[in-house]
């Protein structure tokens, strides 16, 4: 039966309208022109009045009903024991289907295919029986308009995927199903808000790790591409390779909430980054990140711009948020109670401020570096340290934190061990510096294969009240224009460092040209007070860098003027009155030896290193 104008069929409760096959079996009618099929501008109704049911039975073709390019409007209706699906339609036909059922179909209760032209209404469908799926299967759909998938009682099959496309835009609402058989791109817009008594599910065909490729966000080349998911479970998704995940991010903004990622093949989400000449954001809060087979989190390029809170991950193959690249974008690397990870050379690119909080981990993993060309504020409390360990705890897993001659570095109340990279005793150490814009002060440095500390180029960093230990050198000088300042600091031994300087000191060796006496007593010695880069409580790291620009000025020529300066400034920022004291000592003896012009160079770095304090 083939309709080209228009079919109005309307039954009543107690005669409704049945079309069926001469024979009562499955598929007995249809073939070649018996379809009901609409083409053009036709218009079908298959509509009761008073709640009454048209049925449409064995029949043998695309659908029991096959809408081509139609208009339809479908209420009440039953279609059952078709030889291929309850109903048919291609992306172009307008349809309204509500309060209908499909039963015992060869194939699927609905089944739509090609570009999305029309936003179909559905509403109160049931299936049953149907021998593939109980669903409305969109087969290789393309989304260009705003196009809406309702909660209308049957899950979504996505056959072949689904692309939203650049313009296109995809709403999904609350309690929606969808099942992904491959892959499931947005180039254009999502929305999927769910509920907490609602959340969408997006899962796969096949209930499996890899079952499905993941969720992939990516802009194209005229706009932005933009996804938003609150109170939404991602499971079953990622390639079984290391660059999936059931999120893959790449040149995109994404806001995930409230949400669940799961059960992966490979990670829960992978970001990619984006052009560097765009700004992008991947904000992702309050989820559950559980059951991935490799990490939780990836960010494998520096121009990924990531800001997480209040996560819960585990039982991922790596429970950890994993960098490998340098970060491009200044961000905070939060206490969120999973470490992070380093691989291959990431860190802080130019241009850019890391803030590490207080009681973060960050695991090295083997061979890796943590660079900084920008700024690294890495400052944790006695109560709360910063951790820069090895994904093993082996002297020499990893490399150094490396700052380059424009990076600026305070690591304050920090951990950091098992670095060094083994066999490289005379060319690194596990923090290497030959920037003068550093400063390492209450730190525990132990357990590197090389040296703990490596100082080079001339470099001048601010070294105080620091326990290293345990590693093959203590500190390594090269090249240096001046002594490098490491007073108060603990050796591993009460009698001071190994050095030509002191032939009777048992702890750890230091080479070089290097102040080191004082040095502290015992491992908790707090004599050298708590200093660093933002220096007492409120400081800001501005100050410090005026101060140490001022302090090494190049008018200030004496060899004692620039060592008296070096001493102020790095003195002037303690708590305790001996250290004013020391600090006010320091400042009249350089001002004694220095010109006017030089002098005037060390009180603008005491009034930076003092703040508003008067001299």
């Amino acid at each position: 039966m083939s309709v080209g104008g228009s079919l109005v069929a309307r039954g009543t409760a107690a005669e409704p309208i049945v079309f069926t096959g001469l024979v009562k079996q499955t598929g007995s009618w249809g073939w070649p022109q018996c379809e009901l099929h609409c083409r053009a501008a036709c218009r079908t109704h298959l509509r009761p009045r008073r709640r009454k049911y048209a049925e449409i039975v064995n029949l043998w073709a695309g659908g029991n009903v096959d809408l081509g390019y139609a208009v339809a409007d479908i209420d009440n209706s039953v279609f059952r024991y078709g030889g291929s699906n309850g109903l048919a339609a291609d992306m172009g036909t307008v349809l309204t289907l509500r309060n209908s059922s499909f039963n015992g179909n060869t194939l699927n209760a609905v089944w739509y295919e090609g570009g999305v032209d029309a936003d179909p209404v559905l509403s109160n469908l049931s299936a049953s029986d149907n021998k593939q799926f109980n669903a409305v299967v969109y087969s290789s759909v393309s989304v260009t308009k705003l196009h809406r998938l309702e909660s209308m009682g049957l899950p979504y099959v996505l056959s072949g995927g689904m692309e939203v496309e650049e313009g296109g835009e995809l709403a999904i609402d609350p309690g929606v199903e969808l099942r992904v058989d491959t892959g499931f791109y947005v180039r254009g817009t999502m929305r999927a808000l769910g509920s907490a008594t609602q959340p969408i599910l997006i899962t796969g065909i096949k209930q499996q790790p890899a079952g499905w490729w993941g969720l992939s966000v990516s802009s194209g080349t005229a706009s932005i591409a933009n996804l938003q998911l609150d109170h939404v479970t991602i499971e079953y998704g990622g390639s079984d390779s290391d660059y999936g995940g059931n999120l893959v991010v790449s040149s995109a903004n994404v806001t995930v909430t409230n949400s669940i990622l799961r059960n992966s093949g490979s990670h829960g989400i992978y970001n990619e980054g984006g052009a560097p000449d765009e700004t992008f954001a991947v904000k992702v809060s309050n989820t559950i990140i559980s059951g991935n087979q490799l990490a939780a989190i990836v960010c494998a390029d520096e121009s990924c711009n990531d800001m997480f809170d209040n996560l819960t991950v585990n039982g991922n193959g790596m429970d950890a948020i994993v960098y490998r690249s340098a970060m491009g974008s200044s961000g905070t690397w939060r206490n969120l109670g999973i470490p992070y990870i380093v691989e291959g050379h990431a860190g802080v690119a130019n241009g850019a401020t890391l803030t590490i909080e207080p009681g973060v981990e960050v695991r090295m993993a083997k061979d890796a570096t943590f660079r900084v060309d920008g700024v690294l504020s890495a400052v944790g409390t006695p109560e709360n340290p910063i951790l820069f360990t090895g994904t093993e705890k082996q002297p020499g897993w990893w490399r150094d934190i490396r700052i380059d001659g424009n990076g600026v570095a305070e690591l304050r109340c920090c951990d950091i061990g098992y670095g060094g990279e083994a066999g490289a005793a005379f060319d690194t150490g596990q923090v290497t510096t030959s920037s003068s814009l550093v400063s390492l002060s209450n730190c525990r440095i132990h357990d590197s294969s090389g040296a703990g500390i490596m100082v080079f180029s001339g470099a001048k960093p601010v070294l105080r009240n620091n326990s290293i230990v345990n590693n093959k050198l203590g500190l390594i000088a090269v090249s240096t224009l001046a002594e490098v300042e490491a007073r108060f600091n603990w050796w591993g031994d009460a009698s001071g460092p190994k050095h030509p300087n002191n032939p009777n000191g048992l702890g750890q060796e230091i080479r070089g040209a290097v102040a080191f006496e004082p040095w502290l007593a015992s491992p908790d010695d707090t004599g050298g007070g708590m200093t660093g880069i933002t220096g007492r409580p409120g400081r800001p790291l501005g100050a410090f860098l005026q101060a140490t620009q001022y302090s090494t000025a190049s008018s200030i020529t004496t060899a004692r003027a620039t060592r008296s300066t070096t001493l102020y400034c790095a003195l002037a920022c303690r708590p305790t009155p001996s250290y004013w004291k020391r600090a006010a000592t320091a400042y009249s003896t350089a001002s004694a030896t220095t010109s006017s012009g030089s002098s005037a160079t060390c009180r603008r770095a005491a009034r930076a290193a003092l703040g508003a304090r008067a001299l």
